[in-house]
């Protein structure tokens, strides 16, 4: 399991939007709640949501995809495969002097590109509402 603290936007989103979602549709909340287990944390109760580690890599990985797309005008060759991971802290966002930056949704997603020039390899980090970090890195040569 992965955990993750809230506050500032991701406090905000959550309480915004993703939980009018919730509210909308019962049947998301139903599931969510039927998996949790609760847990007592400094004399308060809290709900413990299980992660589906491989549900975020394969988010990850087809964001990865779209935005090479996007960005590159071609499809992630098929003998290339697509690693993703996340971070429990924020990325070293200055990882190399050549690594593109773009921010969108006011900041709400912000991910950077490193990628290697005549090649589709590439690496890919990922900021979601400041409070969670995954990255993807695209190549041919990517063992398990």
């Amino acid at each position: 399991m992965h955990v993750a603290r809230f506050g500032g936007i991701a406090e905000a989103f959550f309480k915004n939007a993703a939980a009018s979602t919730l509210r909308r549709k019962r049947r998301y909340t139903n599931e969510i709640v039927s998996k949790a287990e609760r847990v007592v944390l400094n004399s308060r109760e809290f709900l413990k949501i299980k992660w589906d580690s491989d549900l975020h890599d394969r988010v990850i990985e087809r964001i990865a995809r779209g935005l090479f797309y996007y960005h590159y005008s071609a499809r992630v060759p098929d003998s290339y495969r697509v690693k993703a991971q996340w971070f429990n802290k924020e990325p070293d966002w200055e990882i190399h002097e050549e690594i593109q930056i773009f921010s969108i949704a006011n900041g709400e997603f912000k991910y950077g590109v490193l990628k290697v020039e005549e090649s589709a390899d590439s690496i890919w980090l990922f900021e979601f509402y400041k409070s969670h970090w995954a990255s993807a890195i695209i190549a041919d040569n990517i063992e398990d």
